[in-house]
């Protein structure tokens, strides 16, 4: 079975040593990303990120501020609304809140409106003026209670 052509191409003379058909060599490219490569992914990530959340931030509170300003619009027009049915003068204090403005058959239909930043309750004043977050203060530039919606002082909702 020597003759045999299979058997020769692997049978070598005596003393011969062995070479390879192709001496050159080449590396394989590498499986994965080098420490270099990774760092600098996550230094854009974290610049990028540190552009964008001041901006979410302000964006947040911007509408949170807004939701607030028209919680105090609906809280005085329907205010506005019962002084006008039940025929209360300007200045009455005879509203009760929110028992005569909350409620399904009422002014303000579902619960009583809170503050989106805090949760805070809104304060009533008397028929007239505007009612104000207990957060925020008050459009009406209540001394000592800062206001920093987009309603200036004495601007009524």
């Amino acid at each position: 079975m020597p003759d045999e052509p299979s058997a020769r191409l692997f049978q070598l003379p005596v003393g011969a040593e062995f070479i390879k058909e192709n001496t050159m060599t080449t590396t394989p490219p590498p499986k994965g990303f080098t420490l270099v490569e990774i760092m600098i992914v996550i230094l854009i990530i974290a610049i990028l990120l540190s552009i964008a959340i001041p901006s979410f931030n302000r964006a947040r509170a911007t509408s949170r501020t807004k939701a607030c300003v028209n919680n105090l619009r609906q809280i005085q027009s329907a205010k506005e609304q019962w002084a006008l049915d039940n025929r209360k003068p300007q200045g009455d204090t005879s509203l009760s809140w929110p028992n005569d403005l909350v409620g399904s058959d009422k002014y303000i239909k579902g619960t009583k409106p809170v503050c989106p930043s805090t949760g805070a309750n809104y304060i009533m004043n008397p028929i007239g003026t505007s009612p104000w977050c207990t957060n925020w203060g008050s459009p009406d530039g209540i001394p000592g209670q800062p206001f920093n919606h987009e309603l200036g002082p004495g601007e009524h909702a």
